[in-house]
């Protein structure tokens, strides 16, 4: 689980905490790490509950100025799975492509807009 503490970073480096789940991603928290937009509401939904084992899925329609209409937030799982992902490395790995292989990858990727990680251990990635 991502704690608070851990930091979402930017491509550009800024940073801001990451919240502990998506009932603490608030409007002010995505307001901070959206550079540029004003966050009003945020209507959580979970996607793709019973495909992965290894993450939770939200998408978050957002409401306000400047923000992109909807992101996907993807946590680490709260399974025993997960205990298989962080000893393997497999949050960190996807965290690593994001960072050095996706933009220059043949195929189309989401855009990493924040990701979280630490310690080895993968955190929080939003995406458009």
């Amino acid at each position: 689980m991502v704690t608070a503490g851990r930091t979402a970073r930017s491509a550009g480096g800024a940073s801001a905490d990451v919240p502990s789940s998506t009932e603490n991603v608030n409007a002010e928290w995505l307001t901070a790490v959206l550079d540029g937009g004003t966050v009003t509401d945020i209507r959580t939904e979970r996607i793709a509950e019973d495909t992965g084992f290894s993450a939770l899925l939200y998408r978050l329609r957002l409401v306000g100025e400047g923000v992109p209409s909807s992101v996907i937030v993807k946590l680490p799982a709260q399974s025993e799975a997960r205990g298989a992902m962080e000893l393997l490395g497999g949050y960190q790995r996807e965290l690593s492509f994001y960072r050095h292989v996706a933009g220059r990858a043949p195929i189309q990727t989401p855009h990493c807009l924040r990701r979280a990680d630490g310690q080895g251990i993968g955190g929080l990635r939003l995406g458009a």
